[in-house]
């Protein structure tokens, strides 16, 4: 069967946003010195070099998913619970003091995340559990209660995953993008797409939409191996590419991470899902991607937010509980060209308000794999198959 390539932008985009992501990027960066975060303060910044350095083989449309680390140490008074977010080149670290909330079986520790001229503190409960999920029971339709601030009237989207079948008016189970103009990334459209090209260096996996079940919840499964060359292991995805834009509100995710301490990379993000004169093609938001590294941290505690545009920020989050032990409701409130606020469960983890994208977008669940020198790496012990489970997927007005 022939593939169908991605599309690639007019020409001169490239040159017109030096600030885009593209693996080239990475992978040159990767040779020349990418070395595991250290320091629990550690700040993960993503950067890019002039266009100049990509060379004709370039590929925009998938430059979004692919970025440089650049590693800074911050340190202060409270190392095991402090965040930080860069803007710009300028970096403010605030640490908090802690707040002591009554609830069951629950201490609590505080992280700060600080924004040029402006200073927020959260504080985040810190759950200690011993439960270990082997089934799935997912609730019921419209189990999710409304975010705070919104009603059931707003309601614009909502999936369950019900039944035993996948909505495919709501899922593409490919690789796609408003940049691509819906086109397959690197596969074709009914047997295989890929975030990256064969064999290189960040995402080990292709994608299948065998591995994408539906069984009362949504199951996206890795496994080891590939019938595709340059790849190591095949994993699922769903995104709403051409089905549903997310044009501003709130979206709430209710998911499972699996284990994300030997190489998995579950991701709940965002791409315009339009191309045209307005869209900035490359932005991309990030809610979580799990499996960053902070050096003496749990990996599996760790939350990562991203904001892609040109300035790049990104917040890195030690919440002292393991995400990978129950499910959590991931929200994100996009208020386009102004904010992008994200939560856990009810409760603020990051904002940003620079460079903020004014595109509709589409979003993205996936479960890829990496050996990235800032997330941790596979072995012959990683579990296969890994399981990232998504209950209901919810968005607002």
């Amino acid at each position: 069967m022939r593939r169908r390539r991605a599309i690639l932008p007019p020409a001169g985009f490239a040159a017109r946003r030096p600030g885009g992501r593209d693996l080239a990027r990475t992978r040159s960066f990767l040779g020349v010195g990418g070395t595991a975060l250290t320091g629990i303060g550690t700040l993960l910044l993503v950067l890019a070099p002039p266009s100049s350095a990509l060379g004709s083989s370039a590929q925009p449309v998938v430059a979004a998913r692919e970025w440089l680390a650049l590693h800074t140490t911050m340190t202060t008074g409270d190392l095991d619970n402090v965040s930080s977010t860069r803007h710009r080149g300028t970096t403010t670290t605030t640490t908090s003091s802690s707040t002591t909330t009554t609830h069951p079986t629950t201490t609590t520790s505080t992280t700060t995340t600080t924004h040029p001229s402006t200073t927020t503190t959260t504080t985040h409960p810190t759950t200690t559990t011993s439960t270990s999920t082997t089934t799935t029971t997912t609730a019921a339709p419209g189990a999710m209660a409304a975010p705070s601030g919104y009603s059931s009237s707003e309601l614009v989207f909502d999936d369950s995953f019900a039944g035993t079948s996948l909505n495919k008016a709501n899922w593409n189970t490919y690789v796609t993008s408003g940049t691509a103009d819906g086109a397959t990334w690197y596969g074709d459209t009914s047997t295989w797409s890929a975030i990256g090209p064969p064999n290189n260096g960040v995402n080990l996996e292709d994608y299948v939409p065998s591995h994408v079940q539906v069984d009362n919840g949504l199951s996206l499964s890795a496994t080891r191996g590939s019938a595709q060359s340059g790849y190591s292991w095949t994993s699922g995805m769903v995104d709403t590419q051409g089905l549903f834009s997310f044009t501003g509100g709130y979206m709430q995710i209710k998911a499972q991470m699996p284990d994300s301490s030997s190489g998995m990379w579950p991701a709940l993000w965002f791409l315009p899902a339009e191309y045209g004169p307005s869209s900035e093609n490359t932005d991309e938001i990030d809610l979580d991607e799990a499996g960053f590294l902070l050096s003496g941290v749990n990996t599996n505690d760790i939350f990562a937010s991203n904001l892609h545009t040109p300035g790049n920020a990104q917040t890195v989050v030690n919440l002292g509980k393991d995400l990978s032990a129950g499910y959590h409701v991931y929200g994100i409130q996009y208020l386009p060209g102004k904010s992008v606020t994200m939560y856990l469960d009810g409760t603020k983890v990051a904002t940003y308000t620079t460079n903020v994208p004014s595109d509709p977008m589409e979003l993205i669940i996936n479960l890829a794999v990496t050996n990235a020198s800032w997330h941790s790496a596979t072995s012959s012990a990683t579990p296969s198959p890994a399981v990232m489970r998504v209950a209901e997927v919810q968005a607002y007005s």
